[in-house]
């Protein structure tokens, strides 16, 4: 299973690119707070990753249409490593591929549609999984 879920802010605005064959392909860094310790919280210390993203197709022209610097978003997709030469150097990267973005917040306190074809699942009150069967 190849499987990432994040929550997390937008470190740079989107960069907009077209492939070969005309479809948006937008890339981004995206911050995510990375737990610590009760002292560390009580000092003001945080601790942070941050990560190289991808979208494509409508995905990408969401992203690229609603988000900027400093917005947060829910993200939820997969890792993918990419490999190439340059300067004769082989090279490689991890990334994460946005397959589908939450945004959940407007900058007013709102939450919106996510990208990616499919509404937000509603809360479950059981707590049970509302893409267990996808």
């Amino acid at each position: 299973m190849n499987s990432v879920n994040m929550i997390g802010r937008f470190v740079t605005d989107p960069e907009v690119k077209s492939s070969t064959a005309g479809n948006t392909i937008v890339n981004f860094r995206f911050a995510v707070d990375r737990p610590i310790s009760k002292e560390d919280r009580a000092a003001g210390k945080q601790a942070s990753d941050f990560f190289t993203m991808v979208a494509y197709g409508k995905t990408a022209d969401t992203i690229a249409a609603h988000m900027t610097k400093g917005r947060q978003a829910g993200i939820r997709g997969r890792a993918q490593c990419r490999q190439w030469e340059q300067d004769g150097q082989k090279r490689s990267a991890v990334e994460f591929v946005v397959e589908q973005m939450t945004f959940i917040s407007d900058g007013q306190g709102q939450g919106q549609k996510p990208a990616g074809g499919r509404a937000a699942a509603p809360a479950q009150p059981n707590g049970a999984d509302p893409f267990a069967d996808e």
